[in-house]
């Protein structure tokens, strides 16, 4: 009876965490799977070729910014990191740190300090999305997940800055805010 009781929790945890990724990867949580398939994506072609005896100039398909490479931001980012995160519904503030060191293999990680409407502590690998230039941290566990998004900026003369979103679930709550950090001297 004590197996099956420890299957039953098992099999419990997973499906939540199944359920919470569903959350942050859009996808349906039905134990059923979806109930329609995903309309197509449309893929563009080949350009037109050009007409005979016209000149073709090249032209980018694609004008959105691209970030730059993680090697030349890492050292900008390891260190520490603090400043205040806010919701507007309802309003809640608070502090935040995070702290950012890389492995030995170039992957970065992050500690997270969290105070507010709820306090704790994380941490996890610290991604990096280059064509959009953002940052993510994602932690998931049977009683928290935290999904935080980040971009470096900063203006001239007054240092790196750090700007994204924060959310968390719990069992009981969920927060989602804005928040801003600075480099720690």
């Amino acid at each position: 009876m004590a197996r099956k009781a420890m299957a039953v929790t098992v099999l419990e945890s997973l499906e939540s965490r199944r359920l919470m990724s569903s959350v942050f990867l859009g996808g349906d949580c039905s134990p059923t799977g979806p109930s329609a398939p995903p309309p197509p994506v449309d893929q563009p072609g080949p350009p037109p070729a050009p007409a005979p005896g016209k000149h073709h100039h090249h032209t980018s398909r694609d004008d959105t910014p691209v970030g730059p490479p993680l090697r030349r931001i890492a050292p900008t980012l390891i260190g520490t990191w603090s400043g205040s995160h806010a919701s507007t519904d309802p309003v809640y503030q608070g502090t935040l740190s995070l702290k950012v060191s890389e492995a030995r293999h170039g992957e970065l990680f992050a500690a997270l300090d969290f105070t507010g409407k709820q306090s704790f502590q994380v941490s996890g690998q610290l991604t990096y999305d280059q064509p959009t230039g953002r940052l993510s941290l994602l932690v998931l566990s049977p009683k928290l997940v935290v999904k935080v998004t980040m971009t470096l900026g900063g203006k001239k003369g007054h240092g790196a800055a750090l700007e994204g979103e924060i959310e968390y679930y719990t069992p009981q709550t969920s927060y989602n805010g804005t928040f801003g950090l600075n480099t720690l001297p």
